[in-house]
């Protein structure tokens, strides 16, 4: 969707955005955990030098063992100011992607204000798991897909469906016959979550030329091959500098197309404006926002 942020509003959140940002890259780097900038992100960096100016989000990556190692540490280092939502961490959150979110703000999305789970502003994190780019790799995007989709219905009745009329109707219909199964038989997110991870990681104990994210509707498309991803480069992103592939042109133009670099009309332009926002702290930190 695109809605029109009131323009100091979404100041304010970007700035509170790239706060969250320096506080994980600063334990990361304590850590010795190597991420970068993924997507919309890598597209803001190189084509504004920040974030995409009607966008609202930040998308970073690891691979897998630098996931793993930041779950690892992440409370102990940044658990007094954030919480990390996942289903592991709150039995009310009900989606695949993992969110860094600072404690005392509120971000809820229109098709979740009706959930019981902490939904705050927040960076998404992504963690790349082995692709084998090969027949093996269709029967697991349909399992990870399944997955991440009953996933998500479990929090939420009303996804984007893009169909239109009747089509549309009936599949709407579905997805809330299926929410509403789910929720009645107490299917947990905890135990959906990890059947999804065994599907991502499956092939994680063998060597690939490919990782992806599993999360993603174009699963194949948003693969890269580590040797575009290594050794990583930086990209101004409004005050700071951030980690993004060596290659990354290659790897936005195959997800995006080779006219990513040019500003996309105004339909489809596209954000996560939420239904509420509350900024708690931040208003106080970030007071130069006029």
């Amino acid at each position: 969707m695109f809605k029109e942020y009131d323009a100091k509003e979404l100041e304010l959140l970007k700035k509170a955005e790239v706060s969250i940002l320096k506080d994980f890259s600063e334990v990361c780097n304590k850590h010795g955990i190597t991420w970068f900038a993924i997507g919309g992100s890598v597209i803001g960096a190189a084509r504004h030098q920040g974030f995409i100016p009607w966008d609202d989000d930040l998308d970073l990556g690891m691979l897998r063992k630098d996931f793993d190692r930041f779950l690892e540490i992440w409370e102990s280092e940044l658990g007094d100011k954030y919480h990390l939502a996942s289903p592991d961490t709150d039995k009310e959150y009900s989606s695949a992607v993992v969110k860094l979110m600072r404690k005392g703000t509120k971000f809820v999305p229109e098709f979740l204000d009706k959930s019981n789970a902490q939904l705050g502003i927040h960076i998404d994190l992504f963690a790349y798991d082995n692709y084998t780019n090969d027949e093996k790799s269709v029967k697991q995007i349909k399992q990870a897909r399944f997955w991440d989709q009953l996933l998500f219905l479990k929090g939420s009745g009303r996804p984007s469906i893009p169909f239109k009329g009747v089509k549309k109707a009936i599949a709407s219909i579905i997805c809330q016959f299926i929410h509403g199964v789910l929720v009645l038989f107490r299917v947990s997110s905890k135990w959906m979550f990890k059947k999804f991870n065994e599907v991502a990681q499956r092939y994680d104990d063998i060597d690939t030329e490919y990782v992806t994210i599993y999360q993603d509707a174009w699963i194949h498309e948003s693969r890269m091959a580590k040797s575009e991803i290594f050794p990583l480069k930086y990209l101004k992103f409004e005050d700071v500098e951030i980690p993004v592939q060596n290659d990354y042109m290659t790897i936005l133009e195959r997800y995006y197309g080779s006219d990513v670099m040019q500003l996309p009309p105004v339909e489809k332009r596209v954000n996560h404006a939420p239904s509420i926002i509350e900024f708690g702290p931040f208003k106080d930190e970030l007071m130069d926002v006029e």
